[in-house]
């Protein structure tokens, strides 16, 4: 849903005051965030190959043991935030259909799989999960505020957030959406044997249950996914505890993918979450994303390579550079967001990364078949 732009002085003074006590109550959030990434609990997958018929007709791609030099593009496909009437279903397959035409390394849902007040039921949830099979490249999904955080509204049915989140990981992290691209996860599933995991049920680990968190790479670019979402990352006194474990898990995996860049000599990172952080409002108004954004920053300077950051959640496309040092007020050029579409708005992304350019991110719009 798109952030609030203007705000009355009861919410700036409730937000200002949320936000102490959660500063407060949790102490310095960098120091409790694990050093190493050999630390973490974080969990290899095997490959997961779709059926065949699912692929008959898409070129394969990483799964080549050849080492790929680092001066090979990248392309991404990204949309989001859609469908949010039903009646827009089928431009979703539409764009779904130019994205297969286009054959991208790879394509992401920044998450809003649905408006915030259709029911949050678990049809709903398959079926968003059938249309993002018909995609033929390895996709990854990050989810939004819409399909958890906001399912408590009477007319998303009045469910428990935590136990819609709990289902929609095991609705959409089971079913081998990435494909064949080597991934990693901060989190895992607890299964017994061949058995499919129980909603609910993860591995013991500080960072178990964020399945959603992923990291893979493609011709030496460094990706990954990180679960922040609208409505101020859910930060809340009613999800104040959740906002501290998922912030938690969200910095020390922010910590890890830039570790694994600088180890491998990264030409490149790009991040892919929900949330628009709103880079550009006072720290009164956005504090649910200060220790997302003050930990990204610090990252960002120490890395000095380009950065992507890839969003949805404010429908309005943009490609901009709005991320700033707090300390000197200067420009972090090296890191380029992309904003993109949604809600009536049925559009995708194309992005591309070309080491060898002044301007190593480029960005067109997709437009849905007819």
């Amino acid at each position: 849903m798109p952030p609030i732009q203007r705000f009355s002085c009861f919410v700036l003074v409730a937000y200002f005051l949320l936000g102490t006590v959660y500063l407060l109550s949790c102490g310095s959030l960098a120091q409790a965030v694990l050093p190493s990434s050999t630390q973490q609990a974080t969990h290899i997958e095997k490959a997961v190959r779709p059926k065949a018929s699912a692929v008959a007709n898409r070129r394969e791609r990483g799964s080549s043991t050849r080492p790929v030099p680092h001066s090979a593009s990248v392309d991404m496909a990204v949309f989001g935030d859609m469908p949010y009437v039903p009646e827009d279903g089928a431009k979703v397959e539409g764009l779904i259909g130019r994205i297969n035409r286009l054959a991208p390394d790879f394509v992401v849902h920044v998450g809003d799989i649905k408006s915030g007040t259709e029911p949050c039921d678990r049809s709903l949830y398959e079926a968003r999960l059938a249309q993002m099979q018909l995609v033929s490249a390895p996709l990854f999904y990050t989810p939004g505020d819409n399909e958890w955080t906001d399912c408590s509204r009477l007319r998303a049915g009045a469910y428990d957030p935590l136990e819609r989140l709990h289902l929609l990981r095991h609705v959409f992290y089971t079913a081998g959406l990435e494909k064949t691209h080597r991934l990693e996860r901060q989190g895992a599933f607890l299964v017994s044997g061949n058995a499919l995991p129980t909603v609910g049920a993860y591995r013991s680990g500080p960072h178990a249950p964020y399945v959603e968190n992923m990291l893979w790479q493609v011709n030496g670019v460094v990706f990954a996914t990180l679960h922040v979402v609208g409505s101020n990352n859910h930060l809340s006194l009613a999800g104040l505890s959740e906002f501290k474990d998922r912030q938690l898990a969200n910095e020390a995996w922010l910590t890890h993918v830039f570790e694994v860049a600088r180890r491998e000599n990264a030409p490149a990172v790009g991040l892919f979450f929900h949330a628009d952080p709103m880079l550009e409002q006072p720290e009164a108004v956005r504090a649910g994303f200060l220790p997302f954004t003050e930990a990204l920053v610090r990252l960002v300077k120490a890395y000095q390579k380009p950065v992507l950051l890839v969003h949805g959640d404010s429908h309005l496309f943009r490609v901009d550079h709005p991320l700033r040092d707090p300390q000197t007020g200067g420009l972090l050029s090296q890191v380029t967001r992309v904003i993109v579409y949604g809600d009536r708005d049925v559009y995708g992304v194309h992005i591309r990364f070309s080491p060898k350019q002044t301007t190593p991110f480029t960005v067109e719009t997709l437009t849905p078949e007819d």
